[in-house]
Parts: structure tokens; C-alpha cells; sequence
């Protein structure tokens, strides 16, 4: 059997646009233990609506924090190889909804961010032709198009802002989108399970 290279892999960007679907297709295929989305964990456990924790500026600070803290502790417990639905984009949430981004930014640990740049992150692009699909998840609040694409935004500008590489995938293809995570899977030394 062959032994997957210790990479960690994220797919990353806004909420709808297919991450949790790649998470899944990479987890799956390659073998790899997964980081499910932190952010619907934290919503179930205190029993609120995204409606609800935004309609206040410190309550959607507070869960904002919450989210960002779970995920570095959650990927603490594991050991690379696996694959994330999301990273430190959490924070473009903040950006577009609490007040707290400054301060959250400040405490992103400065080996997390190295632990970034060695890593693989996707950022995938929202599509509109995704949004009938994600409008039916009841875990989600999903935004309007135009939050989507601030996100989207956001999201680049963090891993810019951290000199953190990325690729993106901006096609709505499944299968164009899978060939473009093996070719860099396989660049990086992945091997489908059972090969």
C-alpha cells in the first residue's frame, strides 16, 4: 500500500461553492482522514440560527471566535496527511459579519501559517449554478450572490495577505474540478487508493 506524502489539504472560499463536495471526493479517493466543517458544528452546539447569531454584531463575534479557535484545535489533533473543509477563510465570515476580525487575525499562530504555505489549499470559486443545490441544506444560510462573491474575495485576500500559494478552481464541471485536485494531488506526490 502506498503511504501518502504528510500534506495537509484545504479546500477553502465561500459558503455553496462545492468545497464540502471536493472534501469529500479527496477523503474518499485518496484515503485520507477528514476535518469536516467546523462552523456547523459550533452552530449545532449552541442550538442558534445563522439568522440568529447574525442579528447582533457581538453575537456573531462571539461565534466567529468560536469557530476560528475549534479549527485550530480540531487540526491539532491530527497528523498530515488529511484534508479540511476550510482553514483560517473562517475569518472572511468575520470580515462580512462580526466585529472581531482584527482581533481574531491577530491570534492566528505564526506556525499555522507556515504549516499553510507547506500545505495544498484550493480556493473554489462560487457558481451561480450552484445556488438552487445549497439553497436546499438545511445546515446553511446560504448568502446572496453578491456576499458570496465578498467572501470569495476575502478569502484571497487572507492567503495573499500571508504569502500562503493556492490554486483555484473556478470551473463548474465536477468532473473538471476533480481532474484539476488529482493533477496537483499527483504532483505532490498522492497516489489514488489502491494503486
Amino acid at each position: 500500500m502506498h503511504t501518502q506524502p504528510p500534506t495537509r489539504i484545504y479546500f477553502t472560499g465561500a459558503d455553496g461553492s462545492g468545497k464540502t463536495t471536493l472534501v469529500d471526493y479527496t477523503a474518499r479517493k485518496y484515503g485520507l482522514p477528514m476535518l469536516n466543517e467546523i462552523a456547523r458544528n459550533v452552530l449545532a452546539d449552541g442550538r442558534r440560527t445563522f439568522n440568529e447569531i447574525r442579528a447582533e454584531g457581538s453575537s456573531a463575534s462571539a461565534f466567529q471566535k468560536a469557530v476560528f479557535e475549534r479549527q485550530f484545535r480540531e487540526e491539532a489533533k491530527l497528523t498530515a496527511p488529511y484534508v479540511s473543509d476550510r482553514s483560517i477563510d473562517n475569518l472572511a465570515y468575520a470580515v462580512e459579519h462580526a466585529r472581531n476580525f482584527g482581533e481574531l487575525l491577530r491570534t492566528i499562530p505564526t506556525d499555522y501559517i507556515e504549516q499553510l504555505r507547506a500545505s495544498i489549499v484550493f480556493v473554489v470559486r462560487p457558481q451561480r449554478s450552484f445556488r438552487t443545490a445549497a439553497a436546499t441544506d438545511p445546515f446553511r444560510l446560504l448568502s446572496e450572490w453578491d456576499g458570496q462573491v465578498r467572501i470569495d474575495a476575502h478569502t484571497e485576500m487572507l492567503f495573499k495577505l500571508f504569502d500562503v500559494p493556492f490554486m483555484v478552481i473556478a470551473e463548474a464541471s465536477a468532473a473538471a474540478r476533480e481532474a484539476q485536485v488529482d493533477w496537483c494531488l499527483a504532483a505532490r506526490g498522492f497516489k489514488e487508493v489502491g494503486q
